[in-house]
C-alpha cells in the first residue's frame, strides 16, 4: 500500500480574495470573495493589498493562522497606488479589517510562501519515497527534509497535549531541489522525518504542484 501527498502552490494573484472595486468600502471588516475563514490547504502565504488611490493612512489589520496552528496578527498599512504585502505567511485568514475608507482596491495573494511539513513513515524496514514537483511558467523554490520530531505530548490535568515543533532542522535535500527552476523528479535511498519546502519567488501565471509518494506504509 502506498501514500500519496499532492499540494499545489498556485499563482499569485493581486484579486484572489477581493476583486477590484472602484466603491471599495468603508471601516470594518472587509467582505472578501471567499467567506471567512479563508483557508490555503497545505501551504502559506503573505497577503496582497492594491490601490490605485493613496490609502497610506488607513490601516488594514489581518487575523490567522501560520502553518503550526498558531495565531499571527499584523496590521499593515494600506497601499499608495501600488502593491503592499504582509510580513507574516497565513494558512488561513480569520478576518481583514479597515479602519478606514478604501477605494480602487483589491487583496490578493503575494508570490511567496511554504508548504507545510509532510511527515513520513520513517519506522518501514524499506524506504520507498518519490517526490515530483511539476512547474508551471516562472517559479523558483526550494524543497527540505528533517529528522526532528515533528512535535511532542506534554501532560497537563491529566491529559496528553499535542505540542507541534514550530522550527525544525532544515536540510537541503540535493542541489536541484535548492533554488530549483524546473520541474524535478527524486528518490529517497534513506529514511526521513518529514519534507517541508519554500516558495522563494514567482511571477505571471507561476505555480507549483508537489507529488510526495510513500510506499509501504
Amino acid at each position: 500500500m502506498a501514500r500519496s501527498m499532492i499540494i499545489t502552490f498556485p499563482k499569485a494573484s493581486a484579486t484572489a480574495l477581493y476583486a477590484l472595486s472602484v466603491a471599495g468600502g468603508g471601516a470594518g471588516l472587509i467582505p472578501l470573495a471567499i467567506p471567512y475563514p479563508v483557508v490555503f490547504p497545505n501551504i502559506s502565504r503573505p497577503i496582497t493589498l492594491t490601490s490605485t488611490d493613496n490609502l497610506a493612512g488607513v490601516n488594514f489589520t489581518i487575523v490567522g493562522t501560520d502553518l503550526n496552528g498558531l495565531a499571527t496578527t499584523e496590521v499593515l498599512a494600506g497601499p499608495n497606488n501600488a502593491t503592499v504585502h504582509s510580513v507574516n505567511a497565513y494558512n488561513t485568514i480569520i478576518s481583514i479589517t479597515a479602519n478606514g475608507a478604501y477605494t480602487n482596491f483589491s487583496a490578493g495573494t503575494y508570490t511567496t510562501g511554504f508548504i507545510q511539513w509532510v511527515p513520513m513513515n520513517y519506522q518501514i524496514a524499506t524506504v520507498s519515497i518519490t517526490i515530483q514537483a511539476v512547474v508551471t511558467n516562472t517559479i523558483n523554490y526550494s524543497l527540505y527534509d528533517t529528522l526532528d520530531s515533528m512535535g511532542y505530548y506534554v501532560t497537563r490535568a491529566l491529559n496528553d497535549n499535542y505540542v507541534p515543533l514550530t522550527n525544525p532542522t532544515q536540510n537541503a535535500i540535493v542541489a536541484a531541489l535548492t533554488g530549483a527552476t524546473t520541474t524535478q523528479f527524486y528518490n529517497y535511498t534513506t529514511p526521513v522525518v518529514a519534507i517541508g519546502g519554500i516558495i522563494n519567488s514567482s511571477s505571471g501565471n507561476g505555480a507549483l504542484t508537489l507529488t510526495i509518494l510513500q510506499a509501504g506504509v
